[in-house]
């Protein structure tokens, strides 16, 4: 792989046959540093300094005979070919921020053998788990969940054991735990037809798989393209609603405990002016308690239905207890239009900490309310204990 073009070189370092990003403590590296002999329609990535990593590589065969592959270079995508099929590699911009997404692209010059397109998967240290396949499971349970279309069906992926910000010690900031968000895949024919494909990730066997109906390409207009996309993604991918409803994510603090300088959340609003928000520390149980110290101040959030992350201060910083279960949840006040928190849904596990019909801006203490899978976008910024004393994710 010699060829480049001024947008390649301009993103991208050389190793061997492949190409490498740095985004602070993200790598995006395309193809395999470890075959010196040839180049692979393969993509690596690396959040945090690659204490966890996700590799996937394409496997073209069964869809057409084999053919020889070639290399060869579009702006900024890397295109790998090989007979009917083409796979285009390219980043999508914002991985120096938290809205990276990097597209794998597979182009599809007749109708293939199989409707089923595969890659090798292989990970380190990272869960993964699929959200619901439309908007009536998303609801379930809570009528104020909302998605896009691309979340039905796709999978949110994150760090198996740790998050909250330890920078202020020298650590890693995890947030709320997720490194990214693998969308529901698209297929496009060649007069703009779409239809939606499914996703299905079995890391046991390493296995990653587009299911592309069979109707869609026996009625297409070759070529068609089919676009996993892997995005940079911070916050949760679907919302609920945080009026008059007490809602957090459950963790346990590390073997040694440690104070709270502050918590942030990923939060958007709607109505006019700004909406007031409050989050706050509680001890888990049918009926937790208050923790001391535990309320912050307030924050206004725009009601510009942009979701940011906002960060919540408290007048004397909260120092939690250690091996013990926490819920950090959020809560704002009532009024036209609604303010909402990001989270994703982890089936089979009990995660968050929630109670209803509660009247801002006093927090209840006790609780109470009940506890479900949904993994909230809220997370503690730690300046006591050890950078190494994550919290773990229950």
């Amino acid at each position: 792989m010699v060829l480049s073009t001024p947008e390649i070189d301009a993103r991208y370092s050389r190793e061997n046959e492949s190409l490498i990003a740095k985004h602070r403590e993200w790598e995006i590296e395309i193809g395999d540093t470890e075959d010196a002999s040839t180049f692979h329609p393969q993509l690596k990535l690396t959040p945090w300094d690659n204490e966890t990593n996700l590799s996937i590589r394409f496997d073209p065969r069964g869809l057409f005979l084999p053919a020889t592959p070639d290399v060869s270079f579009e702006r900024e995508k890397v295109l790998w070919t090989a007979g009917d099929v083409q796979v285009r590699m390219y980043d999508k911009g914002g991985f120096e921020r938290e809205t990276g997404r990097f597209e794998f692209e597979v182009i599809l010059g007749s109708k293939p053998l199989t409707n089923v397109l595969t890659w090798t998967i292989t990970t380190k240290g990272l869960s993964f788990f699929k959200q619901p396949p439309n908007l009536a499971a998303l609801q379930a349970g809570d009528p104020t969940a909302t998605a896009q279309d691309w979340v039905f069906d796709s999978y949110a992926v994150y760090h198996a054991t740790k998050k909250h910000d330890f920078t202020a010690l020298g650590g890693k900031n995890y947030r709320a735990g997720k490194a990214f968000h693998i969308r529901r895949p698209k297929a496009t024919d060649n007069l703009g037809r779409e239809t939606w494909c499914d996703l299905d990730i079995d890391t046991a066997a390493g296995a990653l798989k587009v299911i592309i109906p069979a109707a869609f390409l026996n009625a297409a207009a070759y070529p068609v393209s089919v676009d996993p996309d892997f995005g940079k993604q911070t916050q949760g991918a679907s919302q609920v609603s945080i009026e008059n409803r007490v809602r957090g994510a459950i963790a346990t603090d590390s073997d040694a405990g440690g104070e709270v300088v502050s918590m942030g959340a990923w939060l958007d609003a709607s109505g006019a002016g700004t909406k007031d928000v409050a989050v706050a520390i509680y001890a888990t149980g049918e009926n937790g308690a208050l923790h001391a110290n535990g309320v912050s101040d307030e924050n206004a959030v725009e009601t510009d239905s942009v979701f940011r992350e906002i960060i919540f201060t408290f007048s004397t910083n909260p120092v939690l207890v250690a091996s013990t279960d926490y819920a950090l949840v959020a809560w704002a006040e009532g009024g036209a239009g609604d303010t909402r928190m990001a989270r994703d849904i982890v089936a089979d596990e009990q995660v968050d900490r929630f109670g209803f019909a509660y009247n801002y801006p006093s927090f209840p203490d006790p609780l109470g309310g009940t506890q479900g899978s949904n993994r909230f976008s809220i997370w503690g910024t730690y300046a006591g204990g050890s950078a190494s004393q994550a919290v773990i994710i229950s």
